[in-house]
């Protein structure tokens, strides 16, 4: 047989197996933003014109990708015969196919129900019959849309990330499972315990499934990213929070910030984790080793992997926001990481928009 005749042979096989076993490459994805109060924000509200307009400009902007929240309940909850919650999920996936858009559409609850999910029992059970279904729904589009069955999953009985015996690699198998019985062809995204934080996914078991995406969310430093964050007491007092990490800096602002805090055991608690970040350095090189342990990761298990989210709340000083989003932006594309940035809008300040528009300087720190 000649060198020509192997290399053809050998092609045809792989190809073959490749089409018979369910060794399909996942979608390839690469600039993304997430779409934050779609479709998982409480109560359900149909998708408008108005916001799927907004997919050109998205792409205009240079992503090649949108990340879709859904919350599960809509779907649970929709009336037998009723158009929506389905009416606006194909509206949105319609509009980003006309814009050459890919999708993630992740399902995405903050409710306790998930908890639930995540003891087992009938509401698991329930959950697999809803991820299977709804994997079915996306089938057809599987040439542009991924499929993650549950976000930023927690050991249950263990909300702090304290380590514990909760066998998320068997649960999280089981809501793959039921994707991949309702479409065989589609790209699925699976993520690590403890809120989809990195270091977590580096302790998952990949699954044999090859058509598979694997992600997290890249929040670091907490008191940076989430400074004037109003849905967390500790967080929303906090101000003009710089980084990288300046000790100077903190030393001046930090008594004017905890003399507003009429709380004593509140301002006990922002002293000491002002005082911890003071004293931690942290920098762009932190950011380097911890994308850096993901993408080492994926590399030893030959997997491609998202960044699915990252932000800083829009109270943050404007210059070290802008750096923390470079920094970040630029280690995932040297680490090979898709990533896509919380969030276009945000009812809740985190949005990129600036009064309504993409910056220059919010681009070229994106990279756009």
């Amino acid at each position: 047989m000649t060198r020509t005749l192997r290399q053809i042979v050998r092609s045809s096989v792989f190809i073959l197996l490749s089409l018979g076993m369910g060794y399909a490459a996942p979608l390839e994805l690469r600039r993304g933003v997430n779409l934050e109060g779609w479709l998982e924000l409480v109560p359900f509200r149909p998708i408008t014109a108005e916001q799927t307009a907004q997919l050109e400009t998205i792409k205009k902007s240079g992503f090649d990708f949108v990340r879709l929240m859904v919350n599960p309940a809509f779907v649970i909850e929709a009336r037998p015969g009723a158009p929506e919650p389905q009416a606006s999920l194909e509206r949105v996936l319609k509009a980003t196919q006309k814009q050459n858009l890919k999708v993630v559409v992740s399902f995405y609850d903050l409710s306790n129900a998930k908890a639930q999910v995540l003891k087992g029992g009938t509401a698991r059970d329930t959950y697999l019959v809803l991820v299977e279904k709804f994997a079915r729904l996306l089938e057809q589009y599987s040439s542009s849309v991924v499929f993650e069955p549950i976000d930023q999953p927690v050991d249950p009985e263990n909300w702090n990330c304290a380590p514990s015996s909760f066998d998320w690699n068997k649960v999280q198998g089981q809501f793959m499972a039921a994707a991949r019985r309702g479409a065989p062809r589609l790209t699925l995204m699976a993520t690590g315990l403890c809120y989809s934080e990195g270091d977590a996914l580096t302790q998952i078991r990949p699954l044999e499934d090859k058509n598979v995406l694997y992600s997290f969310q890249y929040l670091e430093p907490l008191i940076f990213t989430q400074q004037g964050n109003p849905g967390n007491l500790e967080w929303n007092v906090l101000k003009g929070i710089p980084y990288p990490a300046n000790a100077a800096q903190l030393k001046t602002s930090s008594p004017g910030l905890l003399a507003k805090i009429s709380d004593p055991k509140l301002r006990q608690k922002v002293k000491a984790a002002l005082e911890g970040y003071a004293g931690s350095g942290f920098a762009e090189a932190d950011v380097r080793m911890a994308l850096g342990r993901v993408s080492g990761w994926a590399r030893q298990n030959n997997v491609s992997v998202l960044l699915k989210s990252f932000t800083v709340h829009s109270s943050a000083p404007r210059k070290d926001r802008l750096r923390w989003f470079r920094d970040v932006r630029l280690n995932a594309e040297r680490q090979k990481l898709a990533w896509s940035v919380w969030t276009w809008q945000s009812p809740f300040g985190y949005g990129i928009l600036e009064g309504g528009k993409l910056s220059a300087e919010v681009k070229a720190a994106l990279g756009l």
